[in-house]
């Protein structure tokens, strides 16, 4: 019988009132109806018109000059979360101050700038983008080819790291578009087997590309993406693709993670992920092992933060080069942070583990070693050469067509690794 482990996981805008007032003249028409809020409040129904996107800011009225601090905090933040760094000049310009209200205790005001101004700002770093992408596919392409003596090689695109976690809609977008480079580029693109450990070239494939997006360091509005090709024998990572995050999904930072270290010739991998990464509440996947070396394993689950963990996998000696399913699992989601991480860490002797070596199975973490782990800290000393991971976001509505709720799941009867 198969053994079943549960996976856990842990607006419109209204300025309006009875001092409502423009500030500038403005293009924008003013809509046909206009509620006012409450007497004496800054807040009721008033919105843009179509096809302009806001944001608002609020001052207290015992500021200085606060109505013009609230337009200027309203043009900030809007062109901040347009341009999130790059180029935010250009969008500035084209942000105009639409509405303004003065309140018993406060002003507020509403900037707003027109949909087609910002598509127009996007153009030029998606056509960048994408050139960047079909020059990286030929030369991923060119390669193996050459690797694999084909004029058309079959290559398969897997998961992309994203902030340290795999998956996400970023993730999935990112595959899209190399996926359609590499097409046009001539290779044959093909889907990776679903019982793939990750450890080994499949021999349905002549090359698996697999992404990993990192900010870049000093300019937080700009990203790079890294594609890492594994061929027959030999793994080529080649040059980054620099781009503004604002070009594509953004991905909530409060999902960011420490990358575990991945080290010695071992693998984990789920069978059944979404594309880039991700996975989905509810969904059912296989976890997949496999070594090159004969070792014992360990296999611990850290969800949300990576302050709350599972010890869920305790295996004898595994034969090398075997693929090996240990596992069944559910997608769950019992935390604020929707991310999971499963660290798969081994050694030669199974009393080399030391505080892992006899606990129950599956046992939870204490917060504190859970928080090590994640940060790749506290593994036994045996195991330095010996480590590797996967991880997944559970996704949102948009991918997955519901939300993915936070659910209350009771672990209190699995026993704790150590008293």
């Amino acid at each position: 019988m198969k053994k079943i482990l549960w996976i856990i996981f842990l607006g419109s805008f209204s300025c309006s009132g009875p001092d409502s007032k423009a500030i500038k003249s403005q293009a924008v028409e003013t809509p046909d109806a206009v509620i006012p809020g409450e007497k004496g409040k800054c807040d009721g129904n008033r919105m843009p018109p179509a096809n302009y996107q806001q944001e608002t800011a609020y001052v207290s009225i015992a500021e200085p000059n606060a109505s013009d601090l609230a337009a200027q905090k309203a043009v900030t933040r809007l062109r901040d979360k347009i341009c999130q760094g790059y180029r935010c000049g250009v969008i500035e310009a084209k942000i105009s101050l639409w509405h303004t209200a003065r309140a018993a205790t406060q002003v507020c005001a509403m900037a707003v700038i027109e949909a087609k101004d910002v598509s127009q700002f996007l153009e030029q770093p998606r056509a960048e983008l994408e050139k960047s992408f079909e020059k990286g596919a030929a030369e991923i392409v060119k390669v193996v080819n050459a690797k694999s003596k084909k004029s058309s090689a079959k290559i398969a695109v897997g998961s992309v790291t994203d902030l340290g976690i795999e998956g996400s809609e970023r993730s999935a977008w990112l595959v899209d578009k190399i996926l359609a480079s590499l097409g046009s580029a001539g290779a044959d693109t093909v889907e990776l087997p679903p019982n793939w450990s990750g450890l080994k070239t499949p021999k349905s494939v002549d090359g698996v590309v697999r992404g990993r997006v990192t900010k870049l360091h000093g300019q937080e509005s700009m990203l790079e993406v890294t594609w890492r090709v594994q061929m027959k024998n030999s793994t080529r990572v080649f040059k980054g693709v620099e781009f503004p995050e604002l070009v594509g999904p953004v991905t909530d930072l409060s999902t960011a993670m420490t990358e575990i270290d991945d080290v010695g010739d071992l693998s984990i991998r789920f069978s059944n992920k979404r594309s880039g990464g991700g996975m989905c509440s509810g969904d059912e996947s296989d976890l997949i092992i496999e070594s090159k070396t004969a070792i014992h394993t360990r296999i611990v689950n850290l969800f949300g933060d990576g302050s709350e963990g599972l010890l869920i996998h305790a295996g004898k000696k595994l034969k090398p080069n075997t693929a090996k399913q240990v596992a069944k699992v559910q997608v769950l989601r019992t935390t604020e942070t929707p991310v999971e991480r499963v660290v798969l860490f081994g050694a030669k002797r199974e009393e080399d583990f030391g505080r892992f070596a006899k606990t129950p199975v599956p046992c939870r973490l204490p917060a504190n070693i859970a928080k090590d782990l994640s940060s790749n800290r506290g593994y036994p000393e045996a195991s330095k050469n010996y480590r590797t991971s996967t991880s997944y976001r559970i996704l949102g509505k948009d991918t997955c067509g519901k939300s993915a709720e936070k659910q209350s799941v009771d672990l209190s009867s699995i026993p704790k690794c150590w008293e």
